[in-house]
Protein backbone atom coordinates (compact mmCIF):
# COMPACT_ATOMS: atom_id res chain seq x y z
CA UNK A 1 0.00 0.00 0.00
CA UNK A 2 2.66 2.56 1.01
CA UNK A 3 4.79 1.50 -1.94
CA UNK A 4 2.02 2.38 -4.40
CA UNK A 5 1.35 5.73 -2.74
CA UNK A 6 5.01 6.74 -2.92
CA UNK A 7 5.20 5.65 -6.55
CA UNK A 8 2.19 7.87 -7.28
CA UNK A 9 3.82 10.80 -5.44
CA UNK A 10 7.02 10.26 -7.42
CA UNK A 11 5.05 10.38 -10.66
CA UNK A 12 3.65 13.75 -9.59
CA UNK A 13 6.87 15.19 -8.12
CA UNK A 14 9.90 13.31 -9.48
CA UNK A 15 12.30 15.90 -8.06
CA UNK A 16 11.29 15.26 -4.43
CA UNK A 17 13.96 13.28 -2.55
CA UNK A 18 11.59 12.54 0.34
CA UNK A 19 9.35 10.32 -1.78
CA UNK A 20 12.24 8.25 -3.12
CA UNK A 21 13.67 7.70 0.36
CA UNK A 22 10.29 6.66 1.76
CA UNK A 23 9.74 4.32 -1.18
CA UNK A 24 13.16 2.84 -0.43
CA UNK A 25 12.22 2.30 3.22
CA UNK A 26 8.96 0.66 2.16
CA UNK A 27 10.89 -1.65 -0.18
CA UNK A 28 13.35 -2.59 2.58
CA UNK A 29 10.41 -3.67 4.72
CA UNK A 30 9.35 -5.95 1.85
CA UNK A 31 12.91 -7.29 1.52
CA UNK A 32 13.25 -5.79 -1.98
CA UNK A 33 16.76 -4.66 -1.12
CA UNK A 34 18.16 -3.94 -4.58
CA UNK A 35 15.22 -1.83 -5.65
CA UNK A 36 15.29 -0.11 -2.27
CA UNK A 37 18.96 0.72 -2.73
CA UNK A 38 18.30 2.18 -6.21
CA UNK A 39 15.58 4.45 -4.85
CA UNK A 40 17.64 5.51 -1.86
CA UNK A 41 20.61 6.28 -4.11
CA UNK A 42 18.32 8.39 -6.27
CA UNK A 43 16.98 10.19 -3.17
CA UNK A 44 20.57 10.86 -2.13
CA UNK A 45 21.44 12.18 -5.61
CA UNK A 46 18.53 14.64 -5.37
CA UNK A 47 19.48 15.73 -1.85
CA UNK A 48 22.76 14.56 -0.37
CA UNK A 49 21.62 15.79 3.06
CA UNK A 50 18.54 13.52 3.17
CA UNK A 51 19.05 11.73 6.52
CA UNK A 52 16.57 8.94 5.76
CA UNK A 53 18.31 8.09 2.49
CA UNK A 54 21.76 8.22 4.08
CA UNK A 55 20.80 6.15 7.12
CA UNK A 56 19.01 3.48 5.11
CA UNK A 57 21.81 3.24 2.56
CA UNK A 58 24.03 2.54 5.56
CA UNK A 59 21.60 -0.10 6.76
CA UNK A 60 21.67 -1.81 3.35
CA UNK A 61 25.48 -1.74 3.33
CA UNK A 62 25.41 -3.26 6.83
CA UNK A 63 23.10 -6.05 5.67
CA UNK A 64 25.41 -6.76 2.74
CA UNK A 65 28.35 -7.04 5.12
CA UNK A 66 29.96 -3.84 3.82
CA UNK A 67 30.75 -2.51 7.29
CA UNK A 68 33.16 0.26 6.29
CA UNK A 69 30.65 1.63 3.80
CA UNK A 70 27.90 1.38 6.43
CA UNK A 71 30.06 3.34 8.87
CA UNK A 72 30.69 6.06 6.27
CA UNK A 73 26.96 6.52 5.76
CA UNK A 74 26.33 6.46 9.51
CA UNK A 75 28.87 9.19 10.23
CA UNK A 76 27.49 11.27 7.36
CA UNK A 77 23.99 10.96 8.83
CA UNK A 78 25.18 11.56 12.40
CA UNK A 79 28.30 13.76 12.20
CA UNK A 80 30.30 13.90 15.38
CA UNK A 81 28.65 10.80 16.80
CA UNK A 82 30.79 8.58 18.99
CA UNK A 83 28.31 5.69 18.86
CA UNK A 84 29.25 2.42 17.22
CA UNK A 85 27.45 2.21 13.86
CA UNK A 86 27.35 -1.59 14.03
CA UNK A 87 25.26 -1.39 17.20
CA UNK A 88 22.96 1.16 15.57
CA UNK A 89 22.35 -0.90 12.44
CA UNK A 90 21.99 -4.05 14.54
CA UNK A 91 19.19 -2.35 16.46
CA UNK A 92 17.56 -1.22 13.22
CA UNK A 93 17.61 -4.71 11.75
CA UNK A 94 14.65 -6.22 13.64
CA UNK A 95 12.31 -3.37 12.68
CA UNK A 96 12.65 -4.29 9.02
CA UNK A 97 12.14 -8.03 9.38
Amino acid sequence: MAENRYRHCIALQPEESFYFSNLGISLIKQNKIEEAEENLQHAFSLNNDNPDAITNLGYIAYRKGELEKAKEYYYKAFPGSTDDPENYFGLLHPQYN
